[in-house]
């Protein structure tokens, strides 16, 4: 498909400016942090016009349809919260949006290897970055170093004196 999108505009009572139609159909998985902030970046994207499902491990019954829609182009965006992480695979993906934030290297391999299948129609893959991983962890085309000596040890929690860990904000 070409890049870009060609969007139609309105403005609404308040006088601002809204999407009421759009062509942005990139397949686009979001991995967001709960289900909270997965419900409301999916109520952003319709607000644009764009088609888009939220997907949470309660939503058994809903689950494959709405994959089965994503892999059909009947929808283009699917934001969830640790569904389809791994073992999961969707070839026309197009677009990642990181949203969750993760200490874990392999986690992150997990989640942005979903647009680094094998695409017979050889698509321009995105990965949008919006959690730090690829500070965190380094691009995901980066080889990894492996090693037989000990790994280093990743610094403990500051704790107060209740014993509860403190973050640093």
């Amino acid at each position: 498909g070409a890049l870009g999108s060609e969007s139609i505009f309105y403005k609404d009572d308040e006088g601002i400016e809204r999407v009421s139609q759009t062509n942005c159909d990139a397949c686009t998985v979001i991995f967001a942090p709960n289900v909270k902030k997965s419900k409301e970046i999916i109520e952003q994207f319709k607000a644009a016009g764009v088609r888009a499902a939220h997907l949470d491990g309660t939503m058994k019954k809903e689950r494959k349809p709405i994959l089965e829609k994503l892999a059909s182009g009947d929808i283009s965006v699917v934001s969830n919260v640790d569904l389809v992480t791994e073992g999961w695979d969707l070839p026309r993906l197009e677009c990642i949006i990181g949203a969750r934030p993760t200490r874990s290297k392999s986690l992150y391999i997990q989640m942005g290897g979903r647009i680094r299948r094998p695409d017979d129609d050889a698509r321009i893959k995105f990965l949008l970055d919006h959690a730090n991983w690829t500070r965190m962890h380094g691009f995901l085309s980066e080889p990894s170093v492996h090693s037989l000596s000990e790994p280093e040890k990743r610094p403990r929690k500051k704790k107060n004196n209740t014993g509860h860990p403190l973050k640093e904000c």
